[in-house]
């Protein structure tokens, strides 16, 4: 879905704070929060970012993330899931340099990854592989449960519900949900999922307005 954009304003300039006190100045608001953005070297410096908030008595009411991302076993089996089934628009996979392995903690190997975005939405999805050197020990799947802490999961608000159900069904996917069948709630009506590396993916159609 395209946008055109119309108009394009420049936010006001803002004084970045320089030392505790400027920091605990800045955050003097209703509300404070805490945005971070990507993983990786992103997600590396925005622990410093907020070790100094803490360190100047400055605690965020809200911390948002916006990256979203999965470990796959194999990038083309994804796809069929995710760009065949649900439609998602993926671009051509890269090979990761040295530098972003290390970052993911491994010295050597290969991560070769692909980013897919959510049609409708400014949100992506980052698919990653990891080849492991051939002297590392032979990886295993860990099989996820809902009730694991931190077990990774999609929520996509979906139309079309039982046309989807049915495409799934068809394509030999699993579900979660008992006997793949919708739970109604006052909100619309959802169902679980499971993708091909056993992360949960809830299809969730909204109530029609009245």
């Amino acid at each position: 879905m395209s946008q055109k954009v119309t108009e394009m304003r420049t936010a006001p300039k803002t004084s970045i704070p320089k030392s505790a006190r400027e920091l605990k100045s800045f955050a003097a608001h209703e509300h404070r929060i805490l945005l971070l953005q990507g993983g990786g070297a992103l997600g590396a410096y925005q622990v410093g970012v907020y070790e100094a908030m803490h360190d100047a008595g400055v605690e965020p009411d809200w911390v948002i993330g916006t990256s979203i991302g999965i470990t796959v076993a194999d990038m083309a089996t994804s796809f069929e899931f995710y760009r065949d089934l649900l439609g998602l628009e993926i671009q051509e996979p890269r090979r990761a340099s040295n530098a972003e392995l290390r970052l993911s903690g491994l010295a050597d190997g290969e991560l070769t990854q692909a980013v897919a975005m959510i049609p409708g939405t400014g949100a992506f999805v980052r698919f990653s592989v990891f080849r492991l050197p051939a002297t590392a020990p032979v990886a295993r799947p860990f099989r996820w449960r809902i009730q694991d802490v931190g077990a990774p999961q999609f929520q996509l608000q979906v139309m079309e519900l039982d046309a989807l159900l049915e495409r799934t069904k068809q394509a030999g996917y699993r579900f979660l949900s008992v006997g793949a069948k919708p739970i109604q709630r006052p909100f619309g009506r959802f169902v679980f999922a499971i993708d091909p590396d056993g992360v949960l993916v809830e299809f969730v159609e909204p109530a029609a307005r009245q």
